[in-house]
């Protein structure tokens, strides 16, 4: 009796804590609880051309949205001499976490003698950097096209490009992409919600061992301590049932994982920098060491991407990132970013400076 006394105290107390049943987080959804879930007004949409940009409809008092909907000069062509550079990326190149976003380290580049153009957008993809970079390189013809690659989550499966079709839904939960692994479009924010709570959830996880859903299964995860045991159990019961010869397969995760198509969207950038004579950089944003996994570290993924010359400053530290605001970085890590992106360039300049006075000679 004492021990069904204290696995119920235990259960009220795991409960109250703001565990559920049946649910064990993998990683951080990112959704707020809310009474009902409600689309809000967005800083940013899909256009008719299929691209995630800022809404021009919202009351932005803090930044200076140019005409096509990026936080950025307009995109005509500058006749100042100075050196101009495109920048892609997403939020972090947006500038998500400085205070003000007008001390990111795209803006802290263009106060030292760069024209700088930036694309950078909240929830945008290497496939959107892509086709960002096929339109604009020919037409602004940048010096140098530099493509913000954050390790976090600019692996992600390409999001198919659909006019009018929002990337994100955005709700007073929070953001949620509105395609699945699969690419399919999901209409509702409900319907997305639903799918990245049970993406979310490592009891359904499709890239986890474990045994078909089963009348025991369901007993289990009635209650948050015997979900915890399933959860733990599971694995060794698959063990045992592949050795007595029963196949469970596992899919792979493939969220955040690299892959071809992260080569592919690269390659485009840099042959469409090629054909109009623009330096083609890449540039790596690690993840705040405290955020660290298999999925988004330098050590396990920097390989696939050695084809595009990659540079990564050596000193990031957890000092540089924003806790508070989805560990992007922050006012002292977007100047010491900046101060890197200054180095590099200054080092490419030079090269172009020695490359041309061998061709004197």
């Amino acid at each position: 009796m004492s021990i069904l006394l204290a696995l119920a105290g235990a259960e009220c107390c795991l409960r109250l804590l703001g565990h559920e049943p049946g649910y064990i987080a993998r990683y951080d959804v990112g959704l707020a609880n809310v009474d009902e879930l409600q689309p809000v007004k967005a800083r940013w949409f899909t256009d008719s051309e299929g691209v995630w940009r800022a809404n021009p409809d919202f009351d932005w008092p803090d930044n200076h949205i140019n005409s096509e909907g990026f936080r950025s000069r307009e995109f005509k062509a500058d006749n100042s001499g100075q050196p101009k550079i495109l920048f892609l990326g997403d939020s972090f190149t947006w500038g998500v976490a400085a205070w003000p976003e007008t001390e990111s380290f795209a803006d802290l580049v263009g106060r030292e003698g760069f024209t700088v153009y930036n694309t950078g957008v909240p929830g945008a993809d290497p496939n959107q950097y892509a086709y960002l970079a096929e339109k604009y390189v020919p037409r602004l013809h940048p010096d140098y096209t530099a493509v913000m690659f954050f390790m976090g989550n600019d692996f992600v499966r390409p999001r198919p490009m659909l006019p009018g079709k929002n990337l994100h839904h955005i709700t007073n939960a929070g953001w949620m992409y509105a395609f699945d692994n699969q690419g399919n479009y999901m209409d509702s924010p409900q319907q997305a919600y639903a799918y990245w709570k049970r993406h979310s959830n490592w009891l359904e996880a499709p890239d986890r061992p474990d045994l078909p859903d089963n009348p025991v299964k369901s007993v289990f995860c009635k209650t948050v301590i015997g979900s915890y045991a399933w959860y733990y159990a599971s694995p060794a019961l698959v063990w045992a049932g592949r050795k007595m010869g029963y196949d469970f397969p596992v899919s792979e995760g493939v969220w955040n994982k690299p892959g071809p198509h992260t080569i592919q969207s690269l390659q485009r950038i840099k042959d469409v920098c090629d054909q109009n004579g623009s330096q083609f950089l890449l540039f790596i944003i690690p993840v705040d060491p405290e955020m660290e996994n298999e999925n988004n570290s330098l050590s396990e993924n920097l390989e696939y991407l050695q084809a595009f010359s990659p540079m990564t400053p050596g000193y990031i530290s957890s000092d540089m990132y924003n806790k508070k605001s989805c560990h992007h970085l922050n006012n002292h890590g977007h100047r010491l970013y900046a101060d890197f992106i200054l180095k590099k360039l200054a080092e490419k300049q030079n090269e172009k400076g020695d490359a041309a006075a061998d061709k004197k000679g």
